[in-house]
């Protein structure tokens, strides 16, 4: 699909779409960690956490695409794909690191 789709947002020739698709899919070494992360929030009955961790990385996602696709343009798209992704798995990380001490056993 990520062709076609850039192929109707963004002026790419053919050969290239190919490149800038296999770039787009970097982010998704970091989405198994993010959505195991976010799973186990819902698991733990904690619906605001997930909520409030869902609104965060998407206000995040939609702040990173508004910076970085009027300077980049397609790269911008894949530049904010990935830090998205990134600085997600660092939030994920904190909160569970955090919210998982009440759970210490002794």
């Amino acid at each position: 699909i990520a062709p076609y789709l850039l192929k109707i947002f963004f002026d790419v020739s053919d050969k290239d779409i190919l490149n800038y698709s296999r770039l787009a899919l970097i982010y998704l070494l970091f989405v198994p960690f993010n959505l195991t992360i976010k799973y186990m929030c819902t698991y733990q009955g904690s619906g605001a956490s997930f909520f409030k961790l869902n609104t965060v990385t998407d206000l995040l996602k939609l702040v990173l695409l508004g910076i970085f696709i009027p300077f980049f343009k397609i790269y911008g798209v894949i530049i904010a794909m990935i830090l998205n992704e990134f600085i997600s798995m660092i939030i994920l990380l904190v909160w569970f690191i955090i919210s998982n001490k009440k759970f210490k056993s002794e």
